[in-house]
């Protein structure tokens, strides 16, 4: 059970919802910090309980999606749909959709007959040096929103550290916080009780012997490795990484300083 903390200072404790919390509290350059309560992280929301539900719903929080739909259909399955904003990413490589549908769907036969943690491995570097970094539109909508939209704000995706991991690190490189911190944030999605659960078709959570476990880890794991391939992505198409923050996302001065005034304190 995850305990976090809403804008009103209110407790909030999440049963069935994976990777879920507050960016608050992280700390920025200049001796500020992320307030409480106004951005959330998290995995998909298909396994939340009815409490989880009401809390949720309690807390007021907009949703952004990073799914694509057939994500949503699939994880979606025993929950209404949350009202939201979905914005997923545009595949630039089409050589794992077979992979990851097989996740999303739980064919573990298939992954294990299929796949090698070395093979997994190079996935997630193709995931984000292609399809994460070379889908800054996304991002800069993200960032816009945080800037102008309503608050409080959860930004999800299926497993909550890879598309919602990177839309988090770019926020908190826009607002200074230190790359250590920013690592740090990212890689809690690695620890066990965080991680993607994968499910069959039915909902059900199947057995994963030690052979595929060893297999499917590095899918599961937010590795700093994968966001260094995002930003070397990032490097080799905008030169640098203030390049792709001020062209590709669109943080121009003004847009900055409203985040800072509205995330900072």
């Amino acid at each position: 059970m995850k305990q976090v903390t809403v804008g009103s200072g209110a407790s909030m404790a999440l049963q069935s919802v994976r990777n879920f919390r507050s960016i608050g509290g992280l700390r920025a350059h200049g001796g500020s910090r992320l307030a409480e309560g106004l951005v959330y992280r998290s995995g998909h929301f298909g396994s939340a309980t009815s409490q989880d539900r009401e809390l949720l719903r309690a807390a007021g929080l907009q949703f952004i999606d990073l799914r694509n739909p057939w994500e949503s259909h699939a994880e979606d399955r025993t929950v209404p749909t949350w009202k939201g904003v979905q914005t997923p990413l545009q595949s630039k490589d089409g050589r794992d959709a077979v992979l990851w549908s097989a996740v999303r769907e739980g064919r573990l036969t298939e992954l294990a007959d299929t796949l090698s943690a070395e093979e997994a491995e190079e996935a997630m570097h193709r995931l984000y040096a292609n399809d994460i970094a070379g889908n800054p539109s996304v991002f800069a909508n993200f960032l816009t929103s945080l800037a102008t939209g309503d608050l409080p704000v959860v930004v999800h995706c299926s497993a909550g550290k890879d598309r919602t991991g990177w839309a988090i690190a770019v926020l908190l490189t826009a607002l200074g916080v230190p790359e250590s911190v920013i690592r740090d944030d990212y890689t809690r999605s690695s620890l066990p009780e965080n991680q993607y659960l994968i499910r069959n078709t039915a909902g059900d959570v199947p057995p994963i012997d030690k052979h595929l476990r060893t297999i499917i880890t590095p899918l599961l794991e937010a590795r700093p490795s994968y966001l260094e391939a995002a930003w070397c992505s990032v490097e080799n198409t905008w030169g640098t990484r203030h390049s792709y923050l001020e062209d590709g996302l669109g943080l121009t001065p003004a847009l900055s300083q409203k985040l800072q005034a509205r995330l900072l304190v």
